[in-house]
């Protein structure tokens, strides 16, 4: 029996070439990225309530240089909040609500023994994985058998039998690098706040929608960590049985057969507050004359899915096998094989879905 575990401490990104004065340099990119394409008309396309304003999002760098634009704030407004979004840089923010000290624990136990007549040797192995990003973690089992069997002295049996199971789960962390180093993640009362990559919208925009009656469209990653899950079973088992039966004279006789059985479940669920559920209404709803009509219905989603296979294989076979003279020998082979594989998958999607309830509305 062995027994491992190893730590991994999680990512300290001030060890790397990583910029550290990030916000800044990314805000003065911004700077002379955008200086062609901001006008006194930018911030009303973007605010305006008679075309819906722009849909389009942009960092904020872009807003406070369409509002400089348009007047609506002064060139020390500005100033004073480009220092302000500069002044932060989320990190270690980043590293303190997203990671964690990865760990691997493994657990290993063999057994072999036996006789002349009867030899085995079987093998467990446990793996238990926690990823460095926060509730992300598997699991993997594996036994494994194998035993000789001599009946005879002509007569013997090779069993071999391998079982496997694994499990995962997963939530959505954000990648730090598709983050604006200046965004907060959460604000001074610890309440999550959104970011623009997957919001696919203006904080602007997103305000006229709910206003609406439309759904919050933003991105809040500290959310998405408790309301979207993944999980995954895995199960695997196969069993190869061989018969050997030597008959004398040159002839040997060989049948047995392979038994394999596997199983993949996938689930994956946003619950109603998740941004995954928020967008999917959003995205079908129609507004006619005023009046709103969700061809998604509000409520979580839930997709799922299934896989099975199961396939055998049997062989028989006859050898012979003779030294006719010094310099020559016979061999001939005469057997069969058949093989049978069947898989059977299904997957299936519910919206509106309560995960209390078990409940789900139709489209």
């Amino acid at each position: 029996f062995q027994a491992t575990t190893s730590l991994r401490p999680k990512e300290n990104y001030d060890r790397y070439r990583w910029d550290k004065d990030a916000s800044n340099t990314v805000i003065g990119l911004d700077k002379i990225y955008y200086a062609n394409s901001v006008s006194a008309s930018t911030w009303s396309n973007i605010t305006g309530m008679n075309n819906g304003g722009s849909f389009n999002n942009y960092p904020a760098p872009y807003f406070i240089m369409a509002q400089q634009a348009a007047g609506v704030i002064t060139a020390d407004q500005a100033n004073q909040q480009f220092e302000e979004l500069g002044s932060y840089n989320n990190a270690k923010d980043y590293t303190r609500l997203f990671l964690r000290t990865a760990s691997t624990q493994t657990y290993n136990l063999s057994v072999s023994g036996g006789s002349d007549n009867a030899l085995y040797y079987i093998t467990a192995n446990y793996t238990n994985n926690d990823a460095s990003q926060i509730k992300n973690d598997n699991n993997l089992f594996h036994l494994s058998g194998r035993s000789t069997l001599k009946f005879s002295k002509r007569f013997s049996l090779d069993l071999t039998t391998e079982f496997q199971e694994s499990n995962a789960q997963s939530v959505p962390i954000p990648d730090i690098n598709n983050i604006y180093p200046y965004e907060h993640f959460q604000d001074i009362n610890g309440n999550s706040l959104p970011v623009q990559n997957g919001s696919y919208s203006t904080p602007y925009y997103n305000a006229g929608m709910m206003a609406l009656g439309l759904l919050d469209n933003m991105y809040y990653p500290l959310v998405d960590i408790n309301e979207v899950s993944n999980k995954t079973h895995s199960v695997n088992n196969r069993t190869t049985a061989n018969f050997v039966y030597n008959i004398g004279n040159g002839f040997k006789f060989n049948f047995g057969g392979v038994y394999e059985a596997s199983g993949t479940d996938t689930r994956h669920l946003a619950s109603v507050n998740s941004t995954e559920a928020h967008q999917y209404i959003n995205k079908y709803t129609k507004l006619t004359n005023g009046v709103l009509t969700y061809n998604i219905p509000k409520g979580g989603d839930l997709q799922q899915s299934k896989t099975d296979l199961q396939s055998y294989t049997f062989r028989a076979q006859l050898n012979y096998d003779k030294q006719i003279s010094k310099d020559h020998s016979l061999n001939v082979i005469f057997g069969g094989e058949i093989r049978d594989v069947i898989t059977q998958s299904n997957s299936e999607a519910y919206f509106g879905y309560n995960d209390q309830t078990l409940l789900s509305s139709p489209l």
